[in-house]
């Protein structure tokens, strides 16, 4: 029964990651055309990316947590949000993410404060990873290579 803070951390960190991405792709969006490989490169961390495949691991260690444990211990508040079943842990925070209008700018140079977001999106990747890392039912293999792959596609980015 003590794993639930670790699920909330792991929560936290994902949305955090999110907000990150949002706020990466946009300024992407804003310097690059879609064309660019500077765009698509950072589009494939952003995007379908190795974290999404970590989400959907941290998913399923929640549904066999509650399959175990019971969902009873999912359905709470947290952060304001009131979750109503393990399966809404790491899915459906899309409303939860901000949403920013993009004024193009196609310099196709990146400012200090666009480079601060690429360097902010991998290190809240980074802290998601490791908080999937501390909970149960997670797959140390299948981990490990999603791990590796979003360092290899963070570094092109970079």
């Amino acid at each position: 029964m003590d794993s639930i803070p670790l699920y909330e951390a792991a929560r936290r960190h994902l949305i955090a990651l999110w907000i990150a991405k949002v706020r990466l792709l946009n300024a992407a969006q804003a310097r690059f055309p879609t064309s660019h490989p500077t765009f698509k490169a950072l589009q494939r961390v952003c995007h379908n990316d190795a974290t999404c495949r970590i989400r959907y691991l941290a998913d399923n260690s929640a549904c066999m947590w509650a399959d175990r444990f019971g969902d009873e211990l999912f359905r709470k508040e947290v952060d304001g949000v009131r979750l109503p079943a393990a399966t809404h842990w790491f899915y459906g925070i899309s409303d939860l993410l901000p949403r920013e209008r993009v004024t193009l700018d196609r310099t196709k140079r990146f400012t200090a404060s666009d480079v601060e977001c690429l360097e902010t999106m991998g290190k809240q990747a980074r802290k998601f990873i490791d908080s999937v890392k501390q909970l149960p039912f997670v797959p140390a293999k299948e981990l490990k290579r999603e791990e590796h792959m979003f360092e290899r596609y963070y570094a092109k980015a970079k």
